[in-house]
This record gives structure tokens, C-alpha cells and sequence, in this order.
């Protein structure tokens, strides 16, 4: 069980880290647009995505230091089993978080090309 615990920690750390690129991404993308109506949304969702991958750390954080706790046998295997669900869940959110900022990439990659081409 722990090992599941630590695969799926890993996991959403890497899913962090994922996001954490594409917060740059945005980034670049934004500031290579010339309208600040056009930046703006753009930098909303930057800012929560970072919002996002901060709640999910303190989450895996507690998630982590409740596992360190674990000290009676029975009631060790409920709680691991607990966690090991909000860590799915985390999984899942951050999974969620990547597709719609992918989504966001992919029209900001299409609005600037479409722009491009306007005389």
C-alpha cells in the first residue's frame, strides 16, 4: 500500500511539474499577443493553474504527513485507503487541470495564427 501511495505521489508531482510548464507557456503566449483583451484570459488561466497546482501540493502535503502517522494496523489500512483515494482524486483534478489548459494552448495557438493572416 505504501508503494501505491509513493507511485501515485510521484505521479502528481509530475503532473505538477507538467503544469507548471504550461503556466509558461501561457505565459509566452500571452505576451506575444498585442491586445490586453486578448492577454487577459490568457493570464487568468495561468493564474489558476498555478492556484490549482498549489492546492493540490498542501493537499498531497497533509495527504503525506497523515500516511507518516499511521501507527495502529487496522485503523492504518482504512486510512490508507483513504488516502490512496484522495490521492486518485488529485490525480484526476490534475488530469483535468492539463486537458483544459491543452485546450487553451491549442485555441491561443489557433487565434494567433488566425490574426496573423488578417491584413
Amino acid at each position: 500500500m505504501i508503494e501505491d501511495i509513493q507511485q501515485r505521489s510521484e505521479e502528481l508531482f509530475q503532473q505538477c511539474v507538467s503544469s507548471f510548464e504550461k503556466t509558461l507557456q501561457l505565459w509566452k503566449t500571452a505576451e506575444s499577443l498585442a491586445s490586453e483583451t486578448a492577454r487577459k484570459p490568457i493570464l487568468e488561466q495561468r493564474e489558476k493553474l498555478v492556484s490549482d497546482v498549489v492546492q493540490t501540493v498542501e493537499h498531497m502535503s497533509r495527504t503525506l504527513a497523515s500516511v507518516q502517522g499511521i501507527t495502529n494496523r487496522s485503523e492504518g489500512d482504512i486510512r490508507l485507503q483513504r488516502l490512496r483515494g484522495e490521492l486518485d482524486q488529485s490525480m484526476e483534478v490534475a488530469k483535468k487541470v492539463e486537458q483544459r489548459v491543452d485546450s487553451l494552448l491549442t485555441g491561443a495557438r489557433v487565434q494567433n495564427l488566425s490574426g496573423i493572416n488578417k491584413p
